[in-house]
């Protein structure tokens, strides 16, 4: 065998084992990709029945809660007829009073008048009296059931007050589930994208493009400070216009291979930026890791 046999045999192996440190990492990150892929269609398909569970659990109760509004409506209708039959038999008592006070003053004038029949009047203005005090009795005892009448209408408004807002509530908590579905929606899309292009590249060995290759838009930064405001979570991070960061802009945040959540950018400083956290899927802290562009 010649020198330059041996030599171009020595080249071949070193030529192979080039290549094949080369094509290995790039076979087993396209099947890392699969793999997530397929885990986050699986995810997708959890979250869509589980969303459909809740969506219409969510629908019967606001059924539910209707029904009973419509139900103490029709009480509240009962009651404040009544309290306006109570009113009529209360004016009705206050004119029989009048009237009796009216017939015991003339009676009275007729006592001082005929003196010859005091004994009689004396029995007839007891009789009156008497007469008297059981229709104020009577009139106190409607008055004091229009005032429960009419605290229970108040406390019946409010009932219903009550029950608006929670049918408002679970309204909302319906409307952000929908949004949650969509975004796993958009994350599975964008993953399936990904997929779908890592096996072009293993056949020309191209592995300058990806997440952290100078030709990506990838953005990383990580998390400065995390703020609780109302219902509402915003976070500060550190990056931003000079990292081509800019509002309406969406980051993924994870910590080391677990995803936390999204997060939208409201404010963008040269250095920094702020963003309110739209979807929440474990706990976010300082130094949690951000993640937008190609993902």
């Amino acid at each position: 065998m010649s020198i330059f046999t041996k030599i171009f045999v020595v080249l071949v192996m070193v030529l192979s084992v080039l290549l094949a440190a080369l094509v290995v990492p790039f076979v087993v990150n396209t099947d890392t990709y699969r793999e997530n892929y397929l885990n986050a269609q699986s995810q997708l398909e959890v979250q869509k029945y589980n969303a459909a569970n809740r969506e219409n659990d969510l629908s019967a109760q606001i059924q539910d809660k209707v029904e009973l509004i419509n139900q103490h409506k029709d009480e509240i209708a009962r009651l404040q007829a009544e309290l306006n039959s109570r009113d009529t038999q209360i004016q009705g008592l206050q004119a029989q009073v009048i009237q009796l006070q009216n017939a015991n003053a003339d009676v009275r004038g007729q006592l001082a008048r005929l003196s010859t029949g005091l004994d009689q009047a004396t029995q007839i203005n007891a009789m009156l009296q008497e007469e008297i005090k059981d229709r104020r009795d009577k009139m106190l005892t409607l008055q004091t059931r229009g005032i429960e009448l009419t605290e229970s209408l108040r406390d019946r408004t409010t009932q219903v007050d009550t029950l608006v807002r929670q049918v408002r509530l679970l309204k909302e908590q319906q409307e952000d589930l929908t949004t949650q579905n969509e975004t796993l929606v958009a994350k599975v899309e964008s993953l399936a994208q990904y997929a779908d292009k890592a096996p072009a590249t293993a056949g020309g060995l191209d592995m300058k493009v990806g997440p952290g290759s100078p030709s990506s838009t990838t953005i990383r930064g990580m998390i400065t400070d995390v703020k609780q405001i109302g219902d509402d979570q915003f976070i500060a991070i550190n990056v931003g216009a000079n990292d081509k960061v800019a509002e309406g802009m969406k980051f993924m945040i994870h910590q080391g291979d677990t995803y936390l959540g999204d997060a939208v950018i409201t404010q963008v400083d040269l250095n920094s930026a702020a963003g309110r956290v739209t979807l929440k899927r474990g706990e976010i802290s300082p130094n949690s890791e951000v993640l937008a562009g190609n993902f």
